[in-house]
């Protein structure tokens, strides 16, 4: 089912597809871009998980932190812009995407947990800011960043 609306299309009696809208385009297609950015983060993220697991079996744990920082500014941002994104989605759909037909109700509903699920994301960027700090704060002193 696709969403469409009027029939602007010259010596056309079709209606425009919603997507097909400049307006419509401008909002979402920047989501689009963020969510395949997401899948790649996600995969370096596991690869460094990996790391950490050849690491760990040498009594080396310095890239635990580092993916616990990771993950944890990570989470905090990206489930917020996701949990945004599917807001912007169903608005730009109109009626439609109310509907149940449009299944991002349903989305929303499973997502929106995992904003807060494990508190706010303040928190979360704490974390990762209290490390950064460490570093450059080692760093002014002429300390190298090693694991």
């Amino acid at each position: 089912m696709k969403r469409t609306q009027f029939k602007s299309l010259s010596n056309s009696n079709e209606e425009r597809q919603i997507l097909d809208y400049q307006a419509t385009q401008v909002q979402l297609v920047p989501d689009l871009a963020f969510y395949y950015a997401n899948v790649f983060m996600s995969q370096f993220c596991m690869s460094v998980f990996d790391q950490m697991q050849e690491d760990i079996k040498n009594d080396k744990y310095g890239t635990m932190n580092d993916l616990h920082v990771l993950a944890s500014c990570l989470k905090a941002y990206y489930m917020q812009r996701s949990i945004d994104g599917l807001f912007k989605m169903r608005e730009c759909g109109g009626g439609h995407a109310y509907s149940n037909f449009s299944s991002i109700g349903s989305w929303i509903e499973a997502w929106s947990p995992n904003v807060t699920l494990e508190g706010d994301g303040y928190v979360l960027y704490q974390q990762t800011t209290r490390k950064l700090l460490k570093i450059l704060n080692g760093s002014m002193k002429g300390k190298s960043y090693n694991k």
